[in-house]
């Protein structure tokens, strides 16, 4: 493959689904090889901050999908976030020496995110690289499942917050003048029934 394959482009040949289609039909996919990347994605905790969900990816996804894997997400100033794995590649893919990485064995996935005041990023790439092989096209599919299946549990809790707010919101203005006659339905009580 040319220099680096870039998944995750509008102009990327690179399949379109999303990892929870990915998780549902997994079975169809031979389980020696993605078994422990499934598990370990699986195991990933969600947040409505891109910074605590992604911090995670790197860890889970190697040795199981690469050999290491750096994610960074920046306001375009400097560097807001960089996590790598493993540690003793801390400067990045490529520049340890032990066992050099070239660009051809890279891999970068681009994603969109935003923090949690809603303030677009102006960078976020998942690198992810091997020693012994250069990524093949499958392996970008799986980088920009993955990054897709982050994106969405950042969403999910986003989500989530809103629906607990919405709802601590409903129950304040309701009050304690409000009980339910066992059908399930709210029942607003009478100014006899509260003094009762």
């Amino acid at each position: 493959m040319a220099d680096r394959i870039t998944s995750g482009d509008p102009a990327s040949t690179v399949a379109e689904a999303d990892l929870d289609t990915f998780f549902r039909h997994r079975d169809d996919v031979p389980t020696a090889c993605c078994g422990p990347l499934i598990r370990s994605l699986g195991r990933l905790r969600g947040s409505d901050d891109p910074v605590v969900t992604f911090a995670g990816l790197p860890r889970a996804c190697v040795p199981e999908f690469a050999d290491g894997c750096q994610v960074e997400l920046s306001d375009g100033a400097e560097p807001l976030f960089r996590v790598t794995h493993p540690v003793s590649s801390a400067d990045g893919p490529g520049r340890t020496a032990a066992h050099p990485v070239g660009p051809d064995q890279m891999l970068l996935t681009p994603f969109r995110a935003v923090t949690p005041d809603r303030i677009p990023l102006v960078r976020q790439v998942v690198t992810h690289w091997w020693t012994g092989r250069a990524p093949a096209e499958r392996d970008a599919v799986l980088a920009d499942l993955m990054a897709k299946h982050l994106i969405a549990l950042v969403d999910h809790e986003r989500l989530m917050a809103a629906v607990a707010r919405a709802e601590d919101r409903a129950a304040s203005r309701a009050g304690p003048a409000r009980r339910s006659d066992g059908d399930g339905r709210p029942h607003h009580l009478s100014a006899s029934e509260e003094l009762a």
